[in-house]
């Protein structure tokens, strides 16, 4: 219920929510998922990836993220997007 009440900072609401060693978990976990992402694209796309990654991270900084559709597009339409194209050359 206190999830989404008064919050204008995503990162900071967290850190508010779940403390120092609660957000530091919730880093870690991401920056694990994120880095199995990146270690599966090549050079090119990882470049496009990162900054898309920067991009919502910057976004979070200004603003709520409001939901889970943020980190939909970041695990499952941009990396779905790289592999369509992949198995579209072949």
């Amino acid at each position: 219920y206190l999830m989404g009440l008064g919050s204008h900072l995503y990162w900071m609401n967290r850190l508010a929510l779940w403390g120092i060693l609660g957000f530091a978990g919730y880093l870690v976990i991401l920056r694990n998922i994120f880095k199995s992402f990146i270690r599966l694209f090549d050079q090119e796309f990882r470049s496009y990836y990162l900054l898309s990654l920067f991009s919502v991270v910057a976004l979070g900084l200004i603003k709520n993220l409001a939901g889970r559709e943020i980190y939909a597009v970041l695990f499952i339409v941009i990396p779905g997007l790289y592999f369509h194209v992949r198995l579209g050359k072949k």
